[in-house]
C-alpha cells in the first residue's frame, strides 16, 4: 500500500546505514489481485536490489479453523511470519507503515469493544521489535510525500470493504468525529 512503499523511500533515502529486507504477506483473499501486489512488491525489490520475503497463506480457511475473524487472523499470521523473517535475518527491528490515521482507528476499535486504559493507549512508536516511525505522520501527508515524489503503490480494494470492523471506523467513525471536532486527531494525541 502507499504507507508501505513512502515508508521504504523514506528508509531508503535515510542517512542511517541500514540493511533493508521487505516482507510480504499475501493473505489470499483477492485471488489474482493478491498475487498481483505480491508481484508489484517483489519487482520494486528486484529494482532496488532489496532482499524480498513472501509468504502465501490461506487467511479465510484459517480464519474458520480457528473461529477467529480476519482481520485477526490475518494480523496473527502476518505478525508470525515478519518475526520469522526478523530471526532468520537477524534484523533489530520490524518497521511497519501505520500513520497516525491508523492510531485513531486502533484507538475506537479498542474503545467499543471495552479495552482497558492499557489497551486504549493504543500503539507506541517502538513496541518490542516493532517499530513505526510514521506513527505521528497523517495520512494526508503520506498522501503528499507520495505524489511529490512519485510513490508508485497499489491499493488493496479490501481497505473499502465496511463490511470490516477497521474499514466500516474508517469511512464512517472516524469522518463523523472530525465533523463534530476538526482536530480530533490532535486532541486523541494528547
Amino acid at each position: 500500500g502507499q504507507d508501505s512503499c513512502v515508508l521504504l523511500d523514506l528508509l531508503l533515502k535515510s542517512d542511517l546505514d541500514l540493511k533493508i529486507y521487505v516482507c510480504h504477506f499475501n493473505h489470499m483473499i483477492r485471488g489474482s489481485r493478491s498475487d498481483s501486489d505480491e508481484t508489484f512488491v517483489r519487482n520494486i525489490c528486484q529494482k532496488k536490489s532489496l532482499p524480498f520475503y513472501t509468504k502465501k497463506f490461506d487467511i479465510r480457511r484459517a480464519s474458520r479453523l480457528l473461529k477467529a475473524g480476519i482481520e485477526v487472523t490475518a494480523r496473527l499470521y502476518r505478525k508470525k511470519f515478519f518475526e520469522e523473517v526478523a530471526n532468520k535475518t537477524n534484523s533489530a527491528f520490524i518497521v511497519l507503515g501505520h500513520h497516525s490515521n491508523d492510531q485513531i482507528e486502533t484507538f475506537l476499535m479498542r474503545l467499543i469493544r471495552g479495552s482497558s486504559s492499557k489497551g486504549l493507549t493504543s500503539m507506541t512508536i517502538l513496541e518490542g521489535i516493532y517499530l513505526r516511525p510514521l506513527l505521528d505522520v497523517t495520512k494526508v501527508e503520506i498522501e503528499e510525500y507520495s505524489n511529490d515524489n512519485n510513490i508508485s503503490w497499489v491499493e488493496d480494494e479490501t481497505n473499502s470493504d465496511e463490511s470490516y470492523t477497521r474499514n466500516n471506523i474508517r469511512k464512517n467513525l472516524v469522518p463523523f468525529f472530525f465533523k463534530l471536532n476538526p482536530n480530533f486527531d490532535q486532541t486523541l494525541k494528547n
